[in-house]
């Protein structure tokens, strides 16, 4: 701004001429220097702010990408493990990450930095207008230039080692995802195991006969109480009834018959074992079997037990 009296360029802050003293008031429609000199200086310092901020790592800012990787990582555990809880738990996380991804973008410092330099910007065409010719405005002007230059700087970096330290939590979560997906099972794993389980026979006793009978290898399961400690005719009194009891519900009433009458009668609970196989055809509508089988029993411990028998069939 010039002095209108003498011409002379006006010092920016100043409304006296230095050279003939006169007052000057700023012209209609012409900004005062000091106040847009302080606008301009808070916009720096707000600018200035905003780097501070930009320099502190920030991995909530992709929350948004966390879960989306959570989010596949449970569909992918669905389609492999079959779960259909899982497909639901997944459309959840991805639909949480949408709202995260938009509230990171809105208030994030690239945001609020565009906003500052736009009234940075203003600020700076007013003084271009204005206080061209001013040698003090134009010093000025570049000084703030220079110091939004480093803040942008400064934010940028600050945005890439968030960045760095975000993508570093999504790929370790997606390791560990990896990891646990390649352990977990999948559905088809899970059968061919239970199968394969189905066909070893477990190395107890109780065990192995359940198996053997279950296969449909009654003789063999006859064999393995034979050959156990239980073939006593004391002690394996309980498990020579168990074996016939699971012999017949499980429709194998003749190889039952073979095992009383080879092996149980005259022994303690021969008839327990008996009576299992009479109940046995009785069930089945085999009466006829039924008095057959008990026609054979004359050797149990008790006499009284073959009429026993007979009473059960009539």
């Amino acid at each position: 701004m010039k002095c209108p009296k003498c011409g002379e360029q006006l010092p920016l802050l100043s409304k006296v001429c230095p050279v003939c003293k006169t007052v000057v008031d700023k012209e209609d429609g012409v900004p005062d220097a000091v106040e847009l000199a302080s606008a301009l200086d808070a916009e720096t310092v707000n600018i200035k702010k905003l780097v501070h901020q930009a320099g502190q790592i920030r991995p909530g800012a992709y929350l948004w990408v966390y879960l989306l990787v959570a989010g596949c990582f449970l569909g992918l555990m669905a389609v492999k493990t079959g779960a259909g809880i899982l497909w639901i738990l997944a459309l959840a996380v991805v639909a949480c990450a949408i709202p995260a991804f938009i509230r990171s973008r809105k208030g994030g410092i690239a945001a609020q930095l565009a906003e500052s330099k736009v009234a940075y910007e203003y600020g700076i065409t007013l003084v271009k207008r204005y206080f061209k010719g001013s040698s003090e405005m134009s010093r000025f002007v570049e000084e703030s230039n220079n110091t939004v230059f480093q803040a942008e700087e400064g934010i940028r970096s600050g945005r890439r080692r968030s960045l760095a330290v975000g993508l570093g939590i999504a790929l370790a979560e997606v390791i560990l995802c990896a990891v646990i997906l390649a352990a977990v099972p999948s559905r088809q794993e899970i059968a061919e195991k239970k199968a394969q389980a189905a066909l070893e026979m477990p190395s107890d006793y109780d065990g192995q006969v359940a198996w053997l009978i279950k296969n449909e290898q009654p003789e063999k399961a006859v064999e393995t109480y034979l050959s156990s400690e239980y073939n006593d005719e004391f002690a394996g009194a309980a498990k020579r009834v168990e074996l016939c009891e699971a012999l017949c519900q499980a429709g194998y009433t003749l190889q039952a018959e073979d095992f009383v009458l080879h092996c149980c009668i005259g022994k303690m609970q021969d008839m327990d074992c008996a009576k299992a196989v009479v109940l046995s055809h009785i069930a089945a509508g085999e009466k006829e079997e039924a008095a057959s089988f008990a026609a054979k029993c004359t050797g149990l411990r008790y006499k009284s037990d073959i009429n026993k028998l007979k009473e059960l069939i009539k």
